[in-house]
C-alpha cells in the first residue's frame, strides 16, 4: 500500500524534544482503509462481532482489538494486523470475556481475560513468537484479583486498574515486579481518594484519571472531582477540579476517562458550568480549549474518551452542527473533522457509507491517534447505494493526509520559519518530523529536500 513508506520512517515512535516543539499540524483527511468487517466478514472468520469495542494503533500503523465472538464459536478473541491484512491472533477459552486491547510499538497487545466474578489476569500477545500468555495472573504482592484497563507501554510496562477485595488501586507490572502507584482510602486511608475511574499510562511511567475525592463510601456525584497524574513514587500533579473541589472551575464534572501522552498533556471533557461540554488538553498550568459546544460545527460532544498522541493532537466523538455523528480531530487552535455520518468509504465490498438504518449510533466504541496523526476508528457500514443494506461493522484507518516534504510547520508553504525548524533538530534524532528520510539524522540531504520544495 501506499502508505507504508510514510508511516515506517518513524516506526520505533521515538519523538526528540525538539520535534515535539515543533507541533503537528491539524491534519486533513481523505484516506480511509478499512482493517476488517463484520458480517459476511473480511480478514475475520463469518459471523464475528467487535461492534463496541475501541481499535488501538501503534506508530507503524498496526492495530488491535477485541472480539466478542471469533466466527460463530460464541468465543472472544484478538485480532491484530496492519495496511488492510490482519487475523485474529488468539481465541479465549469458553466463557471468557476480553477487555478492550492496548498495543504499543512493538505490537505487544495486552488485555483482560475474565468472567463474571472470576478473572484469569493480563494478557499478552507477543508478535515475535505468536504466541499469548498470562503476563499478570491474580494475586501478586497486592492480591489483585482485576485487571481493568490495562495498557502496555513500550518498555512492555503494564499498567491497570486493580480490583483488591472490591477496592481500587493502580498498579504497574515491571515484569515480576509491581508497583502501586494510588489507592482507594479502604487501602491507603492517607489518600483522601473514595473512587479511582480508568487509568491512562504513557512511556514516561506516569498515570492519568479522574478521581473522586472523600472517606471510604462517599460516592455520590456532588463529591468533589480531580485530574492528576500520578508518579511512580505517588507523588501527583493536578491538573483540572471540579467545582464541587473548587468552586470557581468552569468545569461541573468531568467524563470518566482521560488520555495521557508522553509530553504530560492531559485530554480530558467536561460539562461546563455555563452550559454545554467542552474537550481540553492540559500539563496542569496551561489548558487548551480543543472544542466546545459553541463552535459552530460541534452540536455535542458524545460520551466516550479522546485521545492523544504526542505532538498534541486530540480526537473525540461527538454530534456535528446537523446532529450527525462525527469525529472530530483538534490541537487547540484548529479543528478538523475526521469523518462522519453518511460518509462513503471504500469496503471489500466496494463504496460504502458510515450508516444504518435506524437511530442507533453509527460509531461504535472509542477512538485512538497515533504520532503521525492517524485515527482508528469502528463504524456501521451500509451499501453507498442504499442504506438498507447493512455490511456489517467496520474497523477503519483514517490516514492523516502527508504534508509537502519539507513543511514542517504544515502551513502549506515551504519557507525559512521550516528551514529554522530543520536547523534546530540538526543532528541525531530518530522520529523527528525534521528527519524527512527517516535515516535517525537530520542533515544535509534532508535540507536538500526542504529546499527543493522551497516556495
Amino acid at each position: 500500500m501506499h502508505h507504508t513508506t510514510i508511516r515506517h520512517l518513524a516506526g520505533a515512535g521515538v519523538l526528540c524534544a525538539a520535534a515535539v516543539a515543533a507541533a503537528q499540524r491539524v491534519p486533513t483527511y481523505s484516506d480511509f482503509e478499512l482493517q476488517a468487517r463484520t458480517g459476511s466478514g473480511f480478514n475475520l472468520p463469518f459471523g464475528s462481532a467487535f461492534t463496541n469495542g475501541t481499535t488501538d494503533i501503534n506508530n507503524d500503523g498496526a492495530v488491535a482489538f477485541r472480539l466478542i465472538s471469533v466466527g460463530t464459536s460464541g468465543s472472544a478473541g484478538t485480532f491484530t494486523g496492519e495496511d488492510g491484512i490482519g487475523e485474529v491472533v488468539y481465541v479465549l477459552p469458553n466463557l471468557r470475556l476480553s477487555s478492550d486491547t492496548s498495543i504499543n510499538n512493538a505490537g505487544e497487545i495486552v488485555f483482560e481475560q475474565w468472567d463474571f466474578g472470576v478473572t484469569d489476569g493480563v494478557f499478552k500477545y507477543d508478535p515475535v513468537t505468536g504466541t499469548t500468555s498470562n503476563a499478570v495472573p491474580p494475586g501478586g504482592p497486592f492480591n489483585s484479583f482485576g485487571f481493568e484497563s490495562p495498557q502496555i507501554d513500550d518498555a512492555g510496562r503494564i499498567a491497570f486498574r486493580a480490583d483488591i477485595a472490591g477496592n481500587h488501586a493502580y498498579i504497574v507490572a515491571d515484569g515480576g515486579v509491581q508497583t502501586m502507584y494510588e489507592a482507594m482510602v479502604q487501602i491507603d486511608p492517607s489518600s483522601g481518594i473514595s473512587f479511582l475511574f480508568a487509568p491512562s499510562f504513557n512511556n514516561q511511567q506516569q498515570i492519568a484519571s479522574k478521581a473522586r475525592l472523600g472517606a471510604a463510601g462517599q460516592l455520590g456525584n456532588d463529591q468533589p472531582d480531580v485530574i492528576r497524574i500520578w508518579e511512580s513514587d505517588g507523588s501527583f500533579t493536578t491538573i483540572a477540579e471540579d467545582t464541587d473541589a473548587n468552586a470557581g472551575s468552569p468545569y461541573s464534572s468531568f467524563d470518566n476517562s482521560v488520555a495521557l501522552n508522553d509530553e504530560g498533556w492531559v485530554a480530558f471533557i467536561a460539562s461546563l458550568v455555563g452550559g454545554g461540554r467542552g474537550v481540553y488538553l492540559s500539563d496542569g498550568v496551561t489548558t487548551r480549549t480543543v472544542a466546545t459546544t459553541n463552535h459552530p460545527e460541534v452540536g455535542d460532544v458524545e460520551f466516550f474518551p479522546p485521545a492523544v498522541n504526542n505532538n498534541g493532537l486530540v480526537v473525540f466523538r461527538a454530534r456535528d452542527a446537523q446532529n450527525r455523528y462525527a469525529i472530530y480531530v483538534g490541537d487547540g487552535a484548529t479543528l478538523e473533522r475526521v469523518v462522519g455520518q453518511f460518509d462513503e468509504v471504500p469496503t471489500d465490498l466496494g463504496l460504502g457509507q458510515i450508516a444504518r438504518p435506524d437511530s442507533f449510533p453509527v460509531f461504535g466504541g472509542g477512538v485512538r491517534i497515533n504520532d503521525h496523526g492517524d485515527v482508528t476508528f469502528n463504524a456501521s457500514l451500509a451499501s453507498a447505494a442504499n442504506i438498507n443494506t447493512s455490511w456489517g461493522s467496520g474497523a477503519f484507518i483514517a490516514y492523516a493526509d502527508v504534508a509537502l516534504p519539507g513543511d514542517l510547520n504544515g502551513d502549506g508553504v515551504v519557507n525559512g520559519a521550516d528551514l529554522a525548524a530543520l536547523l534546530a533538530n540538526w543532528g541525531p534524532c530518530a522520529g523527528c518530523p525534521a528527519d524527512l528520510n527517516g535515516d535517525g539524522v537530520v542533515n544535509g540531504a534532508d535540507l536538500a529536500t526542504l529546499l527543493a520544495n522551497w516556495e
